[in-house]
């Protein structure tokens, strides 16, 4: 699984623009709202979608932010966060926040890809970055940001009868976004969208 799927990782071109990457989730106009957010977004973030094996079998390392968090509360995401101007790449901001939330240190990971820009209810920009994290590490959740960490299986996301599309309105304008229960968590938002994009890049021949 992952030579071929890391080869159509590496290959991936992000669309270059936020809307162009959103077009595909886009049912009908967008909205002068939807232009001006992402014209003029709150903030621009990255997040690290992990990749790892466990027991022979790949998933995807994700947290369930803490509820006293300003943004995005409870709600289940990837390690991540805002870009700093410090931050030599979006992939090492991406990788700092990673190493503060969860103790990932980039020592562990094999970055591969960065893929298309999403935009949060709340409107930031988020740049996901692809990458294989080492089989042997354990998170250390940092409870100022982080409620719990925990790994998705790919075979859950893989499959289109579990990551389901469903329309929401978001910014005056209408998305097809997604939705993915696993356990007790409910994957939705921005950080589903980013799972369905994984997915099809996956599928990608």
């Amino acid at each position: 699984m992952r030579r071929e799927f890391e080869a159509r990782l590496r290959s991936y071109v992000p669309a270059s623009e936020p809307l162009e990457a959103l077009r595909p989730f886009i049912i009908g106009a967008v909205s002068p709202e939807l232009q001006r957010r992402l014209n003029q977004p709150v903030a621009r973030a990255a997040v690290l979608i992990g990749l790892q094996e466990q027991s022979g079998e790949w998933s995807v390392v994700m947290t369930q932010r803490a509820e006293h968090l300003q943004n995005h509360p409870g709600q289940v995401a990837f390690p991540g966060g805002r870009i700093e101007v410090a931050d030599p790449s979006i992939a090492a901001a991406a990788l700092r926040e990673a190493h503060e939330e969860i103790g990932l240190t980039p020592a562990d990971v094999e970055v591969v890809a960065q893929i298309d820009d999403h935009i949060t209810g709340t409107g930031f920009i988020v740049t996901p970055i692809v990458g294989f994290v080492a089989a042997e590490f354990v998170p250390v959740a940092n409870a100022d940001e982080v409620a719990a960490v925990f790994n998705v299986p790919l075979r859950a996301i893989l499959d289109e009868s579990l990551l389901k599309p469903v329309e929401r309105d978001r910014f005056g304008t209408r998305f097809i976004n997604y939705e993915l229960q696993h356990q007790q968590h409910l994957i939705w938002g921005a950080t589903a969208a980013m799972l369905a994009t994984l997915r099809k890049i996956y599928y990608e021949t």
